[in-house]
């Protein structure tokens, strides 16, 4: 009898996992995306932060440059992770995602955290992306990030 309560124990977890080979659904491979672009920030990798793109991609950055195409896209994130330096984090979550057959659109908000030797920056964003689905894997087709600017007092 212990041997049959002790196996049931360690099974029951295991009961609570998806079936191997039983697919994502969309939704959960675009989440899945958007945790591995922030995985990659970190880890400064713009090589594999370019390759979530479509090749022909758009990013419309925070400051309002439009980067076009992979290539441009792994520069830009080549200056960004040079400029946010050694000490960094980064969140993000989507907040909406809608699924269309092979396209897919989400919204979503984020937060960097910059510290330096003076101070720590906190920079939250919006964002808005659009992806497709090429060879059965989840691209980056457009991406716009939006910078929460604080409200200077009026005069």
């Amino acid at each position: 009898m212990h041997r049959f309560v002790f196996a049931i124990a360690l099974l029951l977890p295991l009961l609570s996992l998806p079936a191997r080979g039983e697919p994502n659904s969309p939704t959960e491979d675009i989440a899945a995306l958007v945790r591995s672009q922030t995985d990659l920030l970190t880890k400064k990798d713009a090589a594999a932060l370019a390759a979530l793109f479509t090749a022909d991609a758009v990013y419309a950055t925070a400051s309002g440059e439009l980067v076009s195409g992979r290539e441009s896209i792994a520069n830009y994130y080549s200056k960004v992770i040079v400029g946010l330096g050694e000490m960094f984090s980064r969140t993000s979550e989507p907040d909406e995602i809608h699924i269309a057959g092979s396209i897919a659109w989400a919204l979503g908000h984020g937060r960097t955290v910059v510290k330096t030797n003076q101070d720590t920056a906190v920079l939250r964003d919006h964002w808005m992306a659009v992806y497709e689905l090429v060879d059965g894997r989840w691209k980056i087709r457009a991406l716009s990030l939006a910078e929460n600017v604080a409200m200077l007092p009026a005069r």
